[in-house]
């Protein structure tokens, strides 16, 4: 027989990781939270998948409140595509750190570019993180009737503050006295 002796250590490997806050697809028909109206639905056709947020007219915006409280490093990416748009029109995606007092950019499709394809930028602001007032909307910025915003695939990302998300992990050793080896 061995003479020798097993040591079990248990560790915890702390990492942070990235998660999704919000995810909006659309793909279930509903708006989940983003406001509609006359002017505003989720509706089949131009889409990334099967639905998509469609904003008609000029004037037309709907918007969504979401809370990332207790996440730092926040990240915004939005999808957007436009049709109809002529000379300043412009279709935005955008977001508001102070509860819609006032709006940035996140992307922008104008004249020329209304091709119904979707283009997506990603924007990491420094005050997203932590914010209880942080707001998404799409605007169709338009004087007239025939145009078309279309807004997909919005996903807002943090990392976790409280907690870290930890993995357990099973060490063993074997260790034998020096005569065995």
């Amino acid at each position: 027989p061995l003479n020798g002796s097993c040591t079990i250590v248990n560790t915890k490997n702390t990492a942070t990781q990235v998660v999704e806050i919000l995810r909006s697809n659309f793909e279930n028909g509903q708006s989940g939270g983003w406001s509609v109206g006359a002017n505003v639905a989720v509706k089949s056709g131009v889409a990334i998948g099967q639905y998509a947020l469609n904003l008609i007219d000029g004037g037309a915006v709907s918007e969504r409140g979401i809370s990332t409280a207790g996440y730092s490093g926040g990240s915004v990416t939005m999808s957007l595509a436009a049709d109809g748009l002529q000379n300043k029109d412009s279709c935005r995606a955008e977001y508001s750190t102070n509860g819609g007092g006032s709006w940035s950019l996140v992307l922008a499709v104008g004249d020329g570019s209304d091709d119904r394809t979707f283009d997506a930028a990603t924007v990491t602001p420094p005050a997203a993180s932590n914010n209880a007032n942080f707001r998404l909307r799409y605007a169709l910025i338009a004087n007239g009737k025939g145009d078309y915003c279309y807004g997909d695939e919005i996903v807002v990302r943090g990392t976790p503050m409280s907690g870290t998300i930890t993995a357990d992990r099973l060490t063993a050793e074997k260790t034998q006295p020096d005569s065995l080896l």
